[in-house]
C-alpha cells in the first residue's frame, strides 16, 4: 500500500508540475503523508520532491537556449508556488500523525524511528567511533554487489562471485549502451555542421549485450533447485528496472513528464541509499532489506521509466535507417522480454514461499494451541509475532539468554506456575530449564517443521 501511494505521489508530481497545477501537487503531498504513516522511511521522499523542486527553480534561473536565453525568474518563483502547495498538502495529512506521536511518545516521530533517524548504536572502524557512517565503515567494497544481488543470507540464494560480476557488467554495459549513442550524435552533430553530411545512424549493440548479460547473471538464481525464501538484492529481484537508464526523453512537450519523474526517481535512489543505507543507525541491516521493504516504492517508478525506453525501442525496430540498427532493437526488446519473464519467475517464486511459510506457521499455531497451559516461553522473538492469534490468547514470555532460561523455572514457581510450555526454533532452551534450580520436568515433545513445542512441569 504504501508502494501504492509513493507510486500515486509520483504520478501527480509529473503531471502537475509540467501542467503547473497547484491541486494535483497538494494531492501528490498528501499521498506522500499517507505514505509516511506506513513507512517512516519514506519521510525521504519529503527531501526528494525539495530537492527536484529545488533543482526545477534552479534550473528556471539559468540561462538557457532559444527561445528562454535569460534566466526567467518568474517560473523560478512559479516553481516555489507550487512546491509550496506539495508541502502544505504534506503538512495537513502529517499534522494528526505528529500530534498522536507528540502525545504517546514525545516526539514527532515514533520511537523506533528516532532510533533509527538519530544514529542507532555506535559502531566502532579502526579505533573511532563513527554512527554517522556505520555502514560505509562495514560494507566498504560491499555496497555495490549488495545493492545487486544482496547479501548472503540462511534464507536467501547463493549467488556466486561469478554471477554478482555478471550483474555488474550487465548494469555498466546498458548505461554504456545509453551514454555511447549520446555521444555519437554530439559528435555527429558537430560534423554535420562542419562538412554538411550527415552520418548514418550507428547501430546500439551496447544495450541488447547489458541486457543479456543480465540475463545471464539472474536466471540460474531463478532456476536454483535449492530452496531460498528471500531476494534482497535490488536489480536481482527486478533485473528489468537496468532498462530505466535507456529512457531518454523523447522531443517536444513529452520529454517533460519523463525528464520530471527520472529526476524524482534518480533523487530517491540516492537519497534513500545515502541516508536510509549509509547514514542511518540500522547500518549494514539496512541491506538485507533494500529491494523487499525500504526500497519497494521504487520498483514501480523504475517500471514507468522501462515503459518509454521499450516504445523507443520498438520505434526503432521499425526505422528504415539500416538492417543493423532494427537487428539490434530487436534484440534488445527480446532481451527486455526475458528480464520481465526472469522477474515474474521470482514473483512466483515468491508466492510459492509465501504459501509454504503460511502453511508452515499454520501447523506451528496448532501444535502451540494444542498444549496445556496459559504461559509459553520461547527463545525466537519474532516467534509470537508469526502466531499473533495465540500471542493474545496466552501469556507469552521471552527467554533472549541461556542465563534468562536458567532463572525461568524458579520466576513461575515464585508466581505460582505448576508448569509451563516452550516454543522454540533451536536445541538449547530445553536443557537451559531442565538444568536450573528447581529442574523442570520435560513432557512430550511435538515438532512442526523449525518449531518443537513441549510442555514443562515444575516440583
Amino acid at each position: 500500500l504504501a508502494a501504492a501511494l509513493v507510486a500515486g505521489a509520483a504520478l501527480l508530481i509529473v503531471r502537475g508540475l509540467p501542467q503547473r497545477d497547484w491541486r494535483q501537487l497538494a494531492g501528490a503531498g498528501a499521498l506522500m503523508g499517507a505514505g509516511i504513516y506506513l513507512r517512516s522511511e519514506l519521510y525521504i521522499l519529503v527531501l526528494v520532491a525539495g530537492g527536484l523542486f529545488a533543482v526545477r527553480a534552479v534550473a528556471a534561473l539559468l540561462p538557457g537556449d532559444a527561445p528562454h536565453p535569460a534566466p526567467d525568474r518568474a517560473a523560478a518563483w512559479r516553481v516555489v508556488r507550487l512546491g509550496g502547495a506539495g508541502l502544505a498538502g504534506l503538512l495537513i495529512v502529517l499534522l494528526p500523525l505528529w500530534g498522536y506521536y507528540a502525545a504517546s511518545a514525545g516526539g514527532p516521530l515514533p520511537q523506533h524511528a528516532t532510533w533509527y533517524f538519530g544514529g542507532g548504536t555506535p559502531a566502532t572502524a579502526g579505533g573511532l567511533a563513527l554512527p554517522p557512517i556505520r555502514y560505509l565503515a562495514q560494507a566498504r567494497a560491499r555496497l555495490i554487489p549488495d545493492f545487486l544481488a544482496g547479501p548472503d543470507t540462511p534464507t536467501s540464494p547463493v549467488v556466486n562471485p561469478g554471477l554478482v560480476a555478471l550483474l555488474l557488467i550487465g548494469t555498466v554495459v546498458v548505461m554504456a549502451g545509453v551514454l555511447v549513442p549520446g555521444l555519437n550524435r554530439l559528435f555527429a552533430g558537430r560534423a554535420a555542421r562542419r562538412t554538411g553530411h550527415v552520418p548514418a545512424r550507428p547501430a546500439n549493440w551496447l544495450l541488447p549485450a547489458g541486457l543479456g548479460i543480465l540475463a545471464l547473471g539472474t536466471l540460474p538464481v531463478l532456476l536454483d533447485p535449492n530452496p531460498y525464501s528471500s531476494l534482497h538484492g535490488f536489480v536481482l529481484a527486478a533485473p528489468l528496472v537496468v532498462a530505466a537508464f535507456a529512457a531518454r526523453p523523447p522531443a517536444g512537450r513529452e520529454a517533460e513528464p519523463v525528464t520530471v519523474l527520472g529526476t524524482f526517481t534518480i533523487l530517491y535512489l540516492l537519497l534513500h541509499v545515502l541516508i536510509i543505507s549509509a547514514l542511518s543507525g540500522i547500518g549494514p541491516i539496512s541491506r538485507y532489506e533494500w529491494g523487499q521493504r525500504y526500497l519497494l516504492p521504487a520498483y514501480p517508478l523504475l517500471i514507468a521509466l522501462v515503459v518509454p525506453a521499450l516504445a523507443r525501442l520498438a520505434a526503432t525496430a521499425r526505422t528504415p535507417d539500416g538492417a543493423a540498427v532494427r537487428t539490434a532493437a530487436r534484440l534488445a526488446l527480446t532481451a527486455a522480454a526475458v528480464l520481465a519473464l526472469i522477474g515474474a519467475g521470482f514473483l512466483a517464486r515468491g508466492w510459492t514461499a509465501l504459501r509454504d511459510g503460511k502453511l508452515e506457521a499454520q501447523s506451528w499455531a496448532a501444535a502451540v494451541a494444542a498444549a496445556p497451559g496459559p504461559v509459553v516461553l520461547t527463545d525466537s522473538w519474532w516467534l509470537p509475532l508469526t502466531l499473533a492469534p495465540d500471542f493474545y490468547a496466552r501469556s507469552w514470555f521471552l527467554a533472549a539468554t541461556l542465563t534468562a532460561a536458567a532463572t525461568w523455572p524458579a520466576q513461575a514457581r515464585a508466581a505460582g506456575l505448576g508448569g509451563f510450555t516452550t516454543a522454540t526454533t533451536g536445541a538449547t532452551l530445553g536443557p537451559a530449564l531442565t538444568g536450573a534450580t528447581p529442574p523442570a520436568t520435560p513432557g512430550p515433545a511435538t515438532t512442526r517443521g523449525r518449531v518443537t513445542v513441549q510442555p514443562f512441569t515444575l516440583p
